[in-house]
């Protein structure tokens, strides 16, 4: 499992080949608590962030659940 970031568009990545995480869910679940919008499969999404801050705070969040 981890995180892809771009911190010029505020963008990240999640891959998962773990069967308990669904990153689409986590996404769509989690990112608008930090203004972020996206989705995406249980193996894979992508979140996009107003602000690297805003996107650092929601990768601290879905790190601490999973």
């Amino acid at each position: 499992d981890f995180f892809m970031i771009s911190l010029e568009n505020s963008t990240c990545i999640l891959l998962s080949s773990r069967e308990d995480a669904n990153c689409g869910a986590l996404v769509k679940e989690n990112a608008p608590e930090f203004g972020g919008k996206g989705g995406g499969r249980p193996d894979n999404a992508r979140a996009m962030f107003s602000s690297v801050n805003d996107m650092d705070a929601f990768i601290s969040k879905i790190t601490a659940m999973v």
